[in-house]
């Protein structure tokens, strides 16, 4: 064969050819990568030369990243410990079963992406895209003032369905977006997705956001929402009702935001489950709850917690709201918000059909527990569940506004009162409830109707956390054992997991379980509660005295404060441990919060113990209670203290006293009393 020649008058020629080929290919915008890549980003390189592939040849910038279109598979890692300013957008889309992934690499703080301040957006931007796994990043958006600002952004726009959106493990904090009601307003902060436009009906499909931190924030910690979202006669949106669809949003922790902490718009059948959110609406004010969903349909609300929501409009800790179908609140602990428990919106904005709450827990709500804005809705049914108000409370436990032709069944629920609030009931079919404690004479009329103590293990003890509530379980004794009636689709278990039968008759209130059996340790001699008294006072013992004596003053020989002390030697362990002291306010009406604090020491005696000589004050305070005029148990829960003083020398050792220097006496009986002597309850 013979060899190929090229004569040398053609080199001049091919290397002109070569050299526009080189010059033309180096033009092309830069080409999407293979799948399955991984690329690394560090922010301590000096330069994006490196071709990102590893550790040692990471890029540096954002700007890097958000020049590559990537694809399924792709993996964009952040050094741990490194910053960035400014928005995160990388191009590009993932495909069934093959998503693009952002996550860290190397030990040490999360990286942290800065916005920056960047508004109309969110730090963290996808646009049409679908199939991307963000997690473990650290995100920000601050700025001197107010703006439409996210921090995560993730937004569909006449696209039609866009799939998988997976958001984890982020901490999202110090977004400053608007701190008003307008929509504008109600579309910043922190997590979001949202469908825009009205051209082509779109949704997203599969959205799970999950196991998130998001923190002190203006306006909304985590919502979704649609222009795609007209019912009926509605005409707020762009286009017809087009729902996300297999939206959850499970096991995120949202707090000190200044609106709602958790909010879900525009979809079927979402999930909202595992969720904390506490202590928001911090400087709104304007209408807001902490967990709620909005024109949707089939929503479950499940095994939240929500507390510490503030205003009273509407401040409370979960709404059904208006425009949705089928929705269920069920298993959730709401307690200590202004603006009480559980929402329902009414008809006069839509229509809110066929709502159910049941099994939930709320405790020392404010303002309201169940609640109806706007008229009562359609086939509303509100049963077995437990709530507790005590006393110095004004809550209305159930309270109507505006007009109501449609009825309610309000059935097996314990409602705990010892607080002063009436009820407004409109049309509702009260039947099987237990009703305890104060009994205004608005109090509705109710044909299986129970007035007895239900008997809990230690109502008003619980703490934060959805599983501190083991207080509301019932005692062997409970008339709530056993007495309510039947419902149909009941759900088959109560709060804590126990099976609700279909045939039996279940208990009243969210425990469905055997009645529980508590053990008290009572003061074990009388040489352990005393109280002391200052001034001229200071060297004198009270040991022997029936009752306990608390009471701040301003002027010397006045102040008093009371001692207890326990053995915990017998037990094993302890689940619950409240202190129960029988007494009251007798200088006049008012209620006084009385502070229960650790004592430095365990060593003194009631037969000696003076001003001069009683052990101070360690720690902050346990627990308080407020105590009016009314003679009668008053409960303290020291749980945490009594277990770490049983995994210790098992004494507990309490002082009992008032902050306030406002010359209110304060009596407790003593163990020295023939009766209603100082317990501490434990279970």
């Amino acid at each position: 064969m013979k060899s190929l020649q090229i004569s040398k008058s053609w080199f001049p020629l091919l290397l002109a050819i070569l050299l526009v080929m080189t010059a033309t290919a180096l033009s092309f915008p830069e080409q999407a990568k293979a799948a399955g890549i991984t690329y690394y980003v560090d922010s301590s390189q000096t330069n994006d030369s490196g071709n990102g592939t590893s550790p040692a040849t990471a890029w540096k910038s954002l700007t890097k990243v958000n020049s590559i279109t990537f694809l399924p598979g792709d993996k964009i890692l952040f050094k741990s410990g490194g910053t960035w300013t400014g928005q995160l957008h990388p191009l590009g889309s993932g495909s069934s079963g093959n998503s693009i992934y952002i996550d860290k690499f190397g030990t040490g703080n999360k990286p942290i992406i800065n916005g920056g301040g960047i508004t109309g957006s969110g730090t963290v931007y996808l646009y049409n895209q679908q199939y991307w796994d963000i997690q473990n990043l650290e995100i920000t958006n601050d700025s001197a003032t107010e703006g439409d600002r996210r921090g995560v952004d993730i937004v569909g726009e006449n696209a039609g369905t866009l799939n998988n959106i997976h958001l984890a493990n982020l901490d999202v904090h110090n977004v400053k977006g608007t701190n008003g009601f307008d929509a504008i307003a109600k579309l910043s902060g922190g997590i979001s997705v949202q469908v825009i436009g009205g051209t082509t009906a779109t949704k997203f499909n599969n959205v799970l956001i999950e196991n998130n931190n998001v923190h002190d924030l203006v306006r909304t910690g985590i919502f979704t929402q649609s222009t795609w979202r007209n019912r009926l006669s509605q005409t707020n949106g762009s286009g017809a009702w087009t729902p996300m669809t297999n939206v959850i949003v499970r096991n995120n922790s949202v707090t000190s935001v200044s609106g709602d902490a958790i909010v879900v718009r525009a979809a079927d059948a979402p999930l909202i489950e595992y969720n904390v959110a506490g202590n928001n609406n911090t400087s709104n004010g304007q209408f807001t709850d902490a967990i709620w969903q909005f024109n949707t349909d089939n929503a479950i609300s499940q095994y939240n917690e929500a507390y510490g929501q503030k205003t009273t409009s509407d401040g409370l800790g979960f709404d059904a709201d208006w425009n949705s179908n089928g929705t269920i609140i069920q298993y959730n602990y709401s307690h200590d918000n202004e603006g009480g428990g559980f929402m329902i919106m009414g008809p006069g904005l839509g229509y809110n059909d066929n709502v159910t709450i049941r099994y939930n827990i709320s405790q020392n709500d404010k303002q309201r527990g169940f609640y109806f804005s706007e008229g009562v809705n359609t086939n509303t049914k509100i049963y077995n569940n437990t709530m507790y108000i005590k006393s110095g409370l004004t809550t209305q436990p159930v309270v109507i506004t505006g007009s109501s032709t449609n009825s309610y069944s309000f059935k097996n629920n314990i409602i705990y009162n010892q607080g002063s609030g009436t009820y407004s009931t409109g049309n509702g079919v009260f039947d099987y409830n237990l009703f305890y404690g104060n009994h205004p004479a608005s109090e509705p009329a109710d044909a299986h109707k129970l007035t007895g103590d239900p008997l809990f293990v230690s109502g008003g003890t619980s703490g934060t956390g959805i599983t501190s509530v083991a207080g509301y379980k019932l005692l062997t004794s409970s008339p709530a054992l056993g007495s309510g009636v039947l419902i149909s689709s009941n759900g088959g278990k109560d709060y804590w997991g126990n099976s609700v039968s279909t045939s039996s008759s279940p208990n009243r209130g969210a425990y469905n379980g055997t009645g529980q059996t508590a053990t008290t340790v009572s003061l074990p001699s009388s040489t352990d509660d005393s109280f002391i008294k200052d001034g001229s006072s200071a060297s004198t013992n009270y040991g022997t005295n029936t009752t306990l004596e608390i009471k701040k003053s301003a002027t010397a020989g006045f102040t008093r404060k009371s001692y207890l002390k326990f053995n915990l030697s017998a037990l094993s362990s302890i689940n619950s441990a409240v202190l129960k002291l029988y007494g009251n306010n007798t200088t006049d009406t008012t209620s006084v919060t009385v502070s229960i604090f650790a004592a430095a020491s365990d060593t003194w005696t009631e037969s000696a113990l003076t001003w001069n000589n009683a052990p101070v004050e360690t720690g902050s305070v346990l627990a308080t209670t407020a105590v009016n005029s009314t003679a009668q148990l008053y409960s303290f829960n020291i749980t945490n203290y009594a277990q770490s003083q049983l995994s210790g020398d098992k004494i507990v050792t309490l002082i009992v006293e008032t902050t306030t220097a406002d010359d209110k006496l304060i009596t407790f009986n003593s163990d020295e009393n023939s009766v209603n002597k100082p317990q501490l309850i434990i279970q």
